[in-house]
């Protein structure tokens, strides 16, 4: 290496908040693609168990945090100890990742960001909701179908355009589902139902 191959200090501060988009897209776009594949697996089964979905939110947004405080996203959530579910624990993980992420990426500067955790008719219904910048009723319609969608956040972030896939292949798998509600220039909002009882 010569010392013309040799980048600054000055140009490495103003790469690295693209190396670090770019390595979040990749480390994303693999997790993805590879539980989507595992799923697919003849013979691959659930491994549903009691949890506590506070244990799993907690987890996923301290591993946010570092993507939230680039854009000054505040997180707010609302759920108690003891919301217990019964269903495969490293699948709801992937679940509410995809949708944490997807909210952080859609939001603009300074946007909140509200997770709520109420008990209902059987279900836990867990609720992220945004003030971002939405999603059109064509968009709402090609996740209900189950298309696949890429979109660039607010500040180019790169989408896979498998995560609502995967999310929705999972909750129906869980015996549960996923709900969106979304107004162009307003905001979304993803809630996750889940089993609470041992069937």
């Amino acid at each position: 290496m010569t010392s013309e191959d040799v980048i600054t200090i000055e140009e490495f501060k103003a790469l690295s908040p693209t190396l670090s988009r770019d390595i979040s897209y990749t480390t994303e776009l693999l997790d993805n693609i590879l539980h989507w594949s595992r799923s697919q697996l003849k013979g691959y089964g659930i491994d549903r168990d009691l949890f506590d979905l506070k244990n799993i939110l907690v987890n996923e947004i301290n591993y946010h945090l570092p993507a939230a405080e680039a854009k000054n996203i505040r997180i707010i959530q609302d759920v108690f100890p003891g919301e217990m579910v019964y269903a495969d624990r490293l699948m709801i993980q992937i679940v509410v990742r995809n949708i944490l992420n997807n909210a952080i990426k859609f939001c603009n500067e300074n946007c909140e960001i509200h997770i709520t955790a109420v008990y209902k008719d059987g279900f836990i219904e867990l609720c992220i909701e945004d003030n971002g910048v939405g999603m059109s009723e064509t968009a709402l319609q090609k996740i209900h179908n189950g298309d696949n969608i890429s979109t660039r956040g607010t500040m180019n972030e790169k989408g896979t355009g498998l995560g609502l896939v995967i999310c929705k292949e999972f909750m129906e798998k869980n015996d549960g589902k996923l709900i969106v509600r979304s107004e162009v220039g307003k905001g979304s909002s993803f809630c996750i139902y889940l089993p609470v009882d041992v069937k």
